[in-house]
């Protein structure tokens, strides 16, 4: 007979262990292992960027595609990036 057990909302199941989604993560380059602690390769604004970057590269024009997504930004996103240095 198998008897499963339910879970609450939102908990991990035991069949995906945390072992399996650290070596998932870390085939992604998400995580790293140093004596057997993992830690984030990358924070979440260095994730996001990537993300930016993708769904910018999957566009023929860049233009095209950065020209919504700057009308998009209130006066205080504009300058912040405007108050990025070109290349650190």
């Amino acid at each position: 007979m198998d008897i499963r057990i339910r879970r609450g909302a939102g908990e991990l199941e035991g069949a995906v262990p945390a072992h399996t989604i650290l070596t998932r993560l870390g085939r992604k380059r998400l995580v790293a292992s140093v004596q057997a602690r993992y830690h984030p390769t990358k924070d979440a604004a260095e994730l996001v960027a990537e993300q930016m970057r993708a769904a910018l590269e999957l566009g023929a024009d860049q233009a095209e595609v950065l020209r919504p997504f700057v009308r998009s930004l209130d006066d205080a996103d504009v300058a912040a990036v405007r108050a990025l240095p070109a290349r650190e």
